[in-house]
Formats: structure tokens, C-alpha cells, sequence
């Protein structure tokens, strides 16, 4: 019996034409053309870190809308160095602003995790550490 779920790209063209045939070249999406030069610089950084193959096309605009949340993230950042640093410090703008960090904050790691760039979602399930058998309790002894 072989692996659960849709096979690779390799898999396929191994399965097609054999070892010789076997030439597939595997190109990374480029960015979108309504993203900031910003906004493409996080997109071909996440690419580059991820074979080629990691997103299927139906993820693409997520990953353009985590590219979004990265930049909107930095610049909120900014704004709250600013209101530190400033003269007429204002509590309510800077709750505000550590408001919007958060919510900035809460989107990339919920987007992260779904595109699966977060090192929990990297982690091999079997590689983790084995859960006790059940045995005496330290109380029981």
C-alpha cells in the first residue's frame, strides 16, 4: 500500500516516463503584480526558505495576504517607536496602536500556521517525545 493523498509532481513524472524522462523543473510563483516592492521582497524571502513545490496556486493569494500583514506589521511597529519617543506621548494612541500589533500579530501567526511556515507546523509528528505509558503514579507509591 502506498502514501495517503495526492501524489508529488516528481512522483508523477517518475510514474509517466521513468528515470530517464525524468527532468522536471519546478518554478517558483513570482509575486503578484499588486504588491508593494515591499510586500515582494517577504514573498520571494518565504519562497526562497521553502522548495519550490511547497504552494499549490489555490494558496498564493493567502500567501500574498501574509506578505500584506508582514509589511502592515513593521509599519505599525514604527508607529509605536514613534509614540514612545515623542514629546506629547498619548496613552490612547498608544493603546491603539499595541491594539492593531496584536491584531497584525494574531493574522500572521493564524496565516503562518495554515501555509505552514511555522516551525510548528514543520515539526514531524513522530519525531516528537513519547507520551508515558501509564504506569504508578507518584502518589500511588
Amino acid at each position: 500500500m502506498g502514501l495517503r493523498g495526492p501524489k508529488s509532481k516528481a512522483e508523477l513524472a517518475l510514474l509517466q516516463g521513468g528515470i530517464k524522462e525524468m527532468t522536471l523543473v519546478i518554478q517558483r510563483p513570482l509575486p503578484p503584480d499588486y504588491l508593494t516592492s515591499e510586500q515582494r521582497e517577504v514573498w520571494r524571502k518565504v519562497l526562497d526558505d521553502l522548495p519550490a513545490d511547497w504552494f499549490r496556486d489555490s494558496n498564493l493569494d493567502l500567501l500574498a495576504s501574509y506578505c500584506r500583514h508582514v509589511i502592515a506589521s513593521r509599519r505599525v511597529a514604527q508607529l509605536i517607536e514613534i509614540e514612545e519617543k515623542s514629546d506629547a506621548f498619548s496613552p490612547s494612541n498608544y493603546d491603539l496602536l499595541l491594539r492593531m500589533q496584536n491584531r497584525e500579530s494574531r493574522a500572521l501567526a493564524t496565516m503562518g500556521t495554515k501555509l505552514r511556515l511555522t516551525q510548528q507546523a514543520l515539526v514531524a509528528r513522530d519525531k516528537t517525545k513519547p507520551r508515558q505509558t501509564p504506569g504508578k503514579k507518584p502518589w500511588q507509591e
